[in-house]
């Protein structure tokens, strides 16, 4: 509610409405497999119906004090007048339905004293069949994906239909705000910025090296000339990517695009000398050592990221390298052919530009050098200073509307700490149990040293066949 001042009624019918109007939308794609935002009283029953079942497992020994206190004549009293009143009030017959099941409520026993229905629902509070936080303000629904999670392209198309659904959606309701986040949104995001980035990235850089270019060489032909080994790089280093390892980090690009500053110097080498050389084959003799050995130390050291453990600098590496080699090949082989026996036409002013700056006696400055060596030492000095943000997390976009429900959620439902979720697998069924109950004592005492705020523990309801028969030899006993 944008306000506040809608009721859960109101939050309930509201949630409803839009889940329902999404699942419409999505009939055609597809993209949607669930959402989870209400318990049908049918699911209720039939899961009564199965804890009253299969209640001697789920009974832990230290419920037996608590149905001693609620099997004296006493409480059997209390409980009985408490049923009446609640079978007066009820208005949908579940209350009628919970009573014939369990009339003495030795439900109570099951949940110790303290423990809310809150924590017991995993940190949720249940009105009117619907999930909500503790304070009642927000109503939560949960959407599993019909794809992969990190499946940005499919995510891409979800995410648009969400953003369309909630724009009509408030415009019909302004009084309502429709907030999400998850790992596929944040995907999808992620991806989008990484594409708007990458145009403005590389449009400003090419804008700026088409001013340089046209300022030095006086010839339409060369900037093509120019661009024609970057672009045929990049491509042949896709290409290897996709015949290597099929698919690759779309972030992977983003940071690559970098080397395109790179590979463009190699083909400036070949260009500018082609000023002072007129004849190819000598320039070849001339540019190919100096070139293939500045390629080898720069593949050298973009190859070293492949002995990283991250899949993202794996990528960056093995992109790099391969643009590299691809542009650097281009420059040399296929280049030279396009070249004319006549010098490339060029400004004498920008070239005297570039040689005046390269022939200034900076060895004989003593001043300059005296700066240089003092700059040095202040950068020496003050590198300890940096410090370093160790949150992977940070290292990719974050969209300010699902950071802001992020955060929404967290502060209502985990007051404002962070969730995370853990798994435990084995073979069997008996032995990931196992292991999760082991993870849930090192939960219990990482929340006995307060690192952790609350925890949820499967383990308490799945329980090995050892156990269960323990917890039902102990029932028949009692």
């Amino acid at each position: 509610s944008k306000d506040g001042v809608q009721s859960p009624d109101e939050l309930s019918a509201a949630c409803d409405t839009f889940v329902e109007s999404l699942l419409v939308r999505d009939t055609a794609s597809g993209y949607v497999a669930n959402i989870l935002y209400r318990i049908d009283d049918d699911v209720l029953f039939n899961g009564m119906n199965y804890a009253l079942e299969e209640l001697p497992t789920l009974v832990d020994t230290a419920c037996y004090g608590r149905f001693d206190a609620l099997l004296t004549q006493e409480a059997i009293d209390a409980q009985m007048a408490d049923n009446v009143r609640m079978l007066q009030s009820e208005v949908d017959g579940s209350v009628a339905e919970l009573v014939s099941q369990d009339p003495l409520a030795l439900r109570k026993a099951l949940f110790p004293e303290g423990r809310s229905a809150v924590n017991a629902l995993g940190g949720f509070r249940m009105i009117n069949r619907h999930f909500f936080t503790p304070d009642s303000t927000v109503v939560l629904a949960f959407l599993s994906p019909n794809f992969e999670s990190f499946d940005s392209k499919t995510g891409t198309y979800l995410v648009e239909m969400l953003e369309e659904q909630i724009e009509q959606f408030t415009a019909a309701n302004p009084d309502y705000e429709v907030l999400f986040h998850g790992s596929p949104v944040q995907s999808v995001f992620n991806s989008r910025q990484i594409k708007k980035d990458l145009l403005l990235t590389i449009g400003l850089s090419l804008i700026i090296i088409c001013l340089v270019v046209a300022w030095c060489f006086r010839n339409k032909s060369t900037l093509l000339l120019l661009l024609s080994p970057v672009v045929y790089g990049a491509f042949f280093s896709l290409a290897c990517m996709y015949w290597i390892k099929g698919s690759m980090s779309l972030l992977a690009v983003g940071i690559g695009a970098i080397v395109l500053g790179v590979a463009l110097s190699y083909c400036l080498h070949v260009l500018t000398h082609s000023k002072y050389v007129s004849d190819p084959i000598q320039l070849l003799k001339d540019q190919s050592t100096p070139v293939c050995l500045g390629c080898l130390t720069t593949i050298g050291a973009f190859a070293g990221l492949l002995f990283t453990q991250s899949e993202l600098l794996k990528d960056f590496g093995m992109f790099a390298s391969f643009a590299l080699i691809g542009t650097t090949a281009f420059a040399l082989i296929f280049l030279p052919h396009f070249f004319s026996k006549r010098q490339l036409a060029h400004s004498p002013m920008a070239f005297a530009f570039f040689d005046k700056i390269n022939t200034y006696p900076i060895d004989r400055k003593k001043w300059l050098i005296g700066l240089i060596i003092v700059v040095c030492a202040v950068c020496f000095y003050t590198s300890s200073w940096v410090t370093f943000d160790s949150d992977l997390k940070h290292i990719g976009y974050n969209e300010p509307k699902v950071l802001r429900s992020q955060a929404l959620y967290a502060e209502k439902n985990n007051q404002g700490c962070a969730s995370m979720y853990y798994a435990a697998t084995a073979g069997t069924l008996d032995s990931a149990l196992t292991y999760s109950r082991a993870i849930a004592r090192v939960c219990d005492s990482l929340k006995q040293a307060g690192v952790v705020k609350r925890f949820s523990n499967v383990s308490s309801l799945l329980l090995t066949e050892a156990e269960q028969q323990s917890r039902i030899d102990a029932w028949h006993s009692y």
